[in-house]
């Protein structure tokens, strides 16, 4: 654990528990089947929507929680409400008692979300060890991502056994994180105060900075191809069109284990890659990759569908750090974090609206046809961007002649 910064704190070892309880995705790789066998895919697109739109809203006043609990309190709040949720979806075995528990589980997770890293942060505040915050993100991250290949590929084999022993695991998962949470000391600092007054002018800023002259030619990318990815990796998209290929439980669950870890290798090499292709032409070579396999999903390509998401989902995990670079070049320091809040809240929106388009696709054997459409609206954005960029180029040329 020497490499684990802040360790020897107990809020910071817990804090990293805690990571790896939230990577712990058992499900993965056999989630769709789950639910598929006690409803449709028509209703599970509606349940994925009024899911994730809850998630979304509940997302917001989350500060104003932990401020009003502690971080402490908050944090055993969202574990024992996320732990009940997935309780309720691994054992009710229908429809609304499915859903009920999707929603206790995003309630938990958008609580953990205000109060997990304001917790870390406060805590070596208290140390006057602020300064290895960044360190510590990263390692939680770099450990998180080794527990989240663990987790799926162990849970594909335990589907096997039991189809309902990778449910289990998980709620058992969050419930040692329940457990661990009772050992937080509540620090001292407090470097974040919610306020609604606050918050609406925070996203009132983060609009302004979006639509600012150094934002505005990545807007297609912040908001467009970051939406574009989402769509694919957040609910039922990316399970349901591995199906379509002929990918059940078993084999999703080591694609996506073998993806997480080239996608990592990839983001690692983002330094690399953006000094190699510079930032605007980077951007759009990925959305042209992630465009056109859209596009081609559309074929029927048996197994070799999988090359399609593979590309989706390798590439496709470049998006958010290297947009979150972007921003951090662009805007000064102290709008930093609110604009990448914002277009990040922004950018989720799209899953929500399409997510019924999904299921319902899915249901009638039409998502060959619903990637069609993703690919082919998103490609023609793409194109606008392009004409509206020549425009201001020709202008600006004939401006000086």
């Amino acid at each position: 654990m020497k490499r684990l910064h802040g360790w020897e704190l107990k809020n910071i070892r817990i804090y990293y528990l805690l990571t790896f309880v939230q990577s712990s995705w058992w499900i993965m790789g056999n989630w769709i089947f789950f639910w598929t066998r006690y409803m449709t895919y028509g209703t599970l697109g509606l349940i994925d929507a009024l899911a994730f739109g809850f998630g979304v809203l509940v997302e917001i006043p989350t500060g104003a929680v932990a401020d009003l609990l502690g971080k402490r309190r908050t944090i055993i709040a969202a574990m024992a409400t996320a732990t009940l949720g997935i309780i309720l979806m691994t054992h009710t075995w229908n429809q609304w008692g499915m859903l009920f528990g999707f929603l206790l589980a995003q309630l938990g997770w958008a609580l953990y979300s205000g109060a997990g890293e304001a917790m870390a942060y406060d805590t070596l505040v208290d140390q006057k060890r602020e300064s290895e915050f960044e360190k510590v993100i990263s390692s939680a991250s770099s450990a998180g991502l080794i527990v989240t290949v663990l987790t799926i590929i162990i849970g594909g084999f335990f589907y096997a056994l039991y189809f309902q022993l990778p449910h289990i695991m998980w709620w058992i998962t969050y419930a040692l994180g329940l457990i661990l949470a009772f050992g937080i000391t509540e620090p001292n600092a407090d470097t974040e105060k919610f306020s609604w007054k606050g918050y609406f002018k925070q996203l009132s800023t983060g609009f302004g900075q979006l639509l600012s002259p150094k934002l505005r030619r990545y807007l297609v990318f912040i908001l467009g191809l970051n939406g574009v990815f989402i769509i694919y990796d957040w609910g039922l998209v990316k399970p349901a069109m591995l199906e379509h290929f002929g990918y059940y439980a078993n084999e999703q669950a080591i694609v996506f284990a073998v993806l997480g870890i080239i996608g990592a290798v990839f983001v690692k090499s983002l330094p690399k890659i953006r000094k190699i292709f510079g930032d605007i032409k980077g951007l759009y070579l990925l959305s042209m990759l992630i465009g056109f396999s859209y596009l081609i999903m559309y074929f029927n390509l048996g197994y070799y569908g999988l090359i399609t998401v593979a590309i989706i989902d390798i590439f496709g995990r470049m998006i958010y750090p290297w947009l979150s670079v972007v921003v951090n070049k662009e805007i000064p320091s102290k709008y930093r974090a609110t604009t990448i809040s914002t277009s990040t809240l922004i950018s989720r929106i799209p899953y929500v609206i399409v997510a019924l388009l999904a299921g319902a696709a899915a249901e009638n054997g039409t998502l060959n046809e619903f990637s069609l459409g993703i690919g082919t609206a998103f490609l023609a954005m793409i194109g606008l961007s392009v004409i509206l960029s020549f425009q201001k180029l020709f202008a600006r040329i004939n401006s000086k002649l």
